[in-house]
């Protein structure tokens, strides 16, 4: 069961972005995380604890610089997409 989100980043998959996450599983310790599709591990645990960190009214979420590096990184690759499509 996913415990924590530790880090977010954007995969290229195809010509699409696709948000990963990386997932501390409940009973393992943090060094045994893994990347996961953000959609795809939310659907099978939609119930998780982590899904908490998305919230704006929980403890847990995001902070500013996480969520500016987050965009500066989509727009870093949005930029690179474009260029390799011209």
């Amino acid at each position: 069961m996913p415990e924590a989100i530790l880090d977010r980043r954007l995969v290229k998959k195809g010509s699409e972005a696709i948000p990963q996450v990386l997932i501390k599983w409940s009973k393992f310790p943090a060094a045994a995380a893994t990347w996961e599709d953000l959609y795809v591990v939310k659907a099978r645990f939609p119930d998780a604890a982590a899904w908490g960190q998305d919230s704006s009214g929980g403890g847990g979420d995001l902070s500013r610089r996480q969520r500016d590096k987050t965009v500066w990184l989509f727009y870093v690759f949005m930029f690179t997409l474009r260029i390799y499509l011209i």
